[in-house]
Parts: structure tokens; C-alpha cells; sequence
């Protein structure tokens, strides 16, 4: 019956992947040389290697198999040719019997054997307690593995009381490079301990964990960059993942995402092309890309998967003769308009709040300041406090006020670090 079953999946998807463009179609194309070949070619073949399951507590698992590894080199001779590689469940043992093995298990180690950039897995349309608990957090549709790994702790029958007393702060499902580590293996079953090692996600099921989450953990503490979950009542949505940048799934990543950081000279046209639309609404003053260079490193960036998000510009103006501070000017503060109220805003203000404070001192307070002629409301309601017109302010160093720009009545604003 599997064999009759995973027969009849491949067939269907070859049938699917088989349809070829319309006449009109490649008409549009400007071509109608390929128009009677197939749509993409697929190949199939003893790719997976399996072994036996075997007896376990006394259950003869017979044609159950666990994969052992996947056949990089004629996989990737496939793909070099411009061929999809279908990999069924079906794996193949030494001996020449096919073997009934977990899909998941199959997808993970070819991810992993194939040095695969990504592993996208579809997880069931409803049901899944890990999109259920994802689709509450509205902020982020991404995860650090480490994160991951505690969701995972989370949703299933793992808790630190019945793990192994060795078990640190940070329990982890296996170590890093992908071996079980054996921390909790004294729970629910003790066939856990080899699980990873023989990909069989059989032994899983008992702990209650969802597998896409699992295996998108499994491949990422194994050297798979990243691994996307995406539901199966998506219309489109493994293009949509893909192909834009917040995506439709969620999003499991061993490598640095999202983040905030330090302005670098790669940088400077992107600020620039990020401040433009508020140069033109007058909002904030215009900065050269000579400017931005020469000034680069008072700049403060956050990026996601190397698209900036937002930028500041942060320098240090010297003590007020009147109020005695140490005064830092906050300026070219701008968030890109499609992140405005996700909170990217607070958290590039708190990340550069947090590195001034750090210069402060008990013998000497800092205070942070800012001009602005429109933006105000935003900076109250974080704590800034005005101090009227920036050119008649009192907290600013004399020669920082001598230069400020009469014309456009730029209001000062600043809050003591």
C-alpha cells in the first residue's frame, strides 16, 4: 500500500510539473519551439538510502525504514542539467528492498547532504500548534534557531523536571552540529537518544512536537541556513514566501536575519535613498552622499535580510555651557514607510539611547537632543521633553546653536540619559 501510495503522489506531481505553456502563451513568449515539451522535466530514482527499523520494544516495524542519507552527487549531476528531483518516502536499503520512511526525514537529510541554502516545508492548513502559536506573535514572522528551539520545548511533553539533571538554563534538543546530546533523552522515551542520528522522526510523535517546526530546527543546527514553514491553505504561497520580503510563513534562521548595527561605507546609498523621501517633504535635512560618507560612522543602521529598515545619525556636540551636559544630537532619524508602526522605530531609538547612556557617568550626565519641525508627538510620547526654538535653546553648546538654520524654526527636543 505505501509503495502503491508514494507511486501514485509521484505520478500526480510529474503530471502537474508536465504542463506545458498554451499556443497564446508562447505567443506572448515570442517562442513556440518548446511549446509541445513538457513544462519542466522531473527525475526519480534510488536517491535515498535507508535501513531497516527494525524491532523496537518488541514491535517488528517489517518494510518501516530510517534514512541514512541521501545521494548528493547523482542529485546534484540532476540538477545541473536543469531537471527537478522528486524524492518520494521511499528509500532503498542495501539489500535492494524498498523501505517506508518519514517524509520529514527525507526532506532533512537531503537539505542537509545536499548543503541546501533553504528547506521549505508546508505544514498542514489547520491544526498545527506551531502556526497557532506564531500567528499570535504579529511582530515578528521570523525565529532564531535558538528561539525556535525553545518553542519547540514549549509545545511538546519536554520540561526541564523531566529532563536529565544536567540539563543547563538553555536546554537544547540536540548540540550544536546536529549529534543528540542526550539532555533529555531520560523523558518520554528513551529511543530519543539515536533519533537524530538515524533521522527517524518516528520517535518524535511520542513527545507530541510538530514536525515542520522540528525539521526546520533539525537542518538549521546542521548547517542549513534557513528554513521556512508556510501554511497549506496559502493560495500562492511558496512564491509569495520566496519572493517577497516579510513572505506569508514563518521563518527559522541560523544566520544574522535581522539586526541592528553599525553604519558601514556600503551603506551610504541606501541611507541616502532611505532619507530622499523625507528630504522632499521637508521633514528632515538633506544629506549628500558625500555628506553621508564623510559622516558614516555616526550612523546607526537596522537591516533585514540586507534591505535597511532604518538608519540614525548620532554625534557627540561636547559639554552645554549652560546646563553642564554632555550633549549627543540625534538627527536623519527615518524608518522605511512599509515598517512604520512595527516597532523598528523604538527598537533603532532604544539600541542608540542605550549606547550614549553608556558614556554617561555619575560625575557627568548626558542628555540627548534632536531638531525637528514635524516629527515632535513621536518623540514626546518616548520620553523627549521640548525646549522651544533650537536656535534660542539653552542646552545646546553655543557653537552648535550658532549653526542651526533660523529659517526653519526647528524645535528642540531632549531627554537626560
Amino acid at each position: 500500500k505505501q509503495k502503491t501510495a508514494a507511486g501514485t503522489a509521484r505520478m500526480m506531481v510529474e503530471a502537474r510539473l508536465s504542463k506545458a505553456p498554451t499556443v497564446t502563451q508562447s505567443w506572448e513568449l515570442r517562442t513556440t519551439r518548446n511549446s509541445r515539451r513538457p513544462g519542466t522535466t522531473t527525475a526519480s530514482g534510488n536517491y535515498v538510502a535507508a535501513k531497516r527499523k527494525g524491532v523496537v520494544d518488541g514491535i517488528d516495524y517489517q518494510h518501516t525504514g530510517s534514512v541514512r542519507f541521501v545521494q548528493s552527487e547523482p542529485v546534484t549531476q540532476q540538477l545541473d542539467h536543469g531537471n527537478i528531483v522528486l524524492l518520494s518516502n521511499l528509500g532503498y536499503s542495501a539489500f535492494g528492498e524498498p523501505l517506508n520512511c518519514d517524509c520529514y526525514s527525507v526532506a532533512v537529510r537531503a537539505a542537509i547532504d545536499l548543503s541546501a541554502d533553504k528547506l521549505v516545508v508546508v505544514s498542514p492548513p489547520d491544526g498545527d500548534p506551531f502556526m497557532e502559536t506564531l500567528t499570535t506573535n504579529k511582530t515578528n514572522n521570523w525565529l532564531p534557531v535558538h528561539e525556535a528551539e525553545r518553542l519547540l520545548l514549549g509545545l511538546g511533553n519536554i520540561s526541564e523536571s523531566s529532563a536529565d539533571s544536567s540539563v543547563e538554563s538553555e536546554p537544547q534538543l540536540w548540540s550544536e552540529g546536529g549529534s543528540w546530546d542526550g539532555a533529555v533523552a531520560s523523558g518520554p522515551s528513551s529511543a530519543l537518544r539515536s533519533a537524530h542520528d538515524d533521522l527517524d522522526f518516528d520517535t518524535w510523535y511520542e513527545l507530541g512536537l510538530p514536525m515542520p517546526l522540528l525539521a526546520a530546527c533539525m537542518v538549521c543546527k546542521s548547517g542549513v541556513k534557513r528554513a521556512h514553514v508556510i501554511n497549506a491553505s496559502i493560495d500562492g504561497g511558496l512564491l509569495l514566501e520566496l519572493y517577497s520580503t516579510d513572505g506569508v510563513g514563518y521563518m527559522i534562521t541560523s544566520d544574522h536575519y535581522e539586526g541592528i548595527r553599525a553604519a558601514t561605507a556600503q551603506d551610504v546609498s541606501r541611507i541616502h535613498a532611505l532619507l530622499q523621501p523625507m528630504v522632499e517633504k521637508g521633514v528632515i535635512v538633506e544629506r549628500s552622499h558625500e555628506t553621508i560618507a564623510a559622516e558614516i560612522g555616526h550612523f546607526t543602521v537596522l537591516e533585514r535580510d540586507n534591505m535597511l529598515l532604518a538608519c540614525a545619525h548620532v554625534r557627540s556636540l561636547g559639554k552645554s555651557e549652560n546646563s553642564g551636559l554632555m550633549v549627543s544630537e540625534l538627527s536623519a532619524f527615518c524608518v522605511h514607510p512599509d515598517y512604520r508602526g512595527s516597532g523598528k522605530g523604538d527598537a533603532l531609538l532604544q539600541y542608540v539611547e542605550e549606547k550614549e547612556r553608556a558614556k554617561a557617568s555619575e560625575a557627568e550626565a548626558r542628555v540627548m537632543v534632536l531638531m525637528t519641525t514635524r516629527t515632535a508627538d513621536w518623540f514626546m510620547q518616548r520620553g523627549f521633553k521640548g525646549d522651544g526654538a533650537a536656535f534660542q535653546s539653552d542646552v545646546l553648546p553655543s557653537a552648535r546653536r550658532e549653526e542651526v538654520d533660523r529659517r526653519r524654526n526647528s524645535q528642540l527636543y531632549y531627554k537626560i540619559l
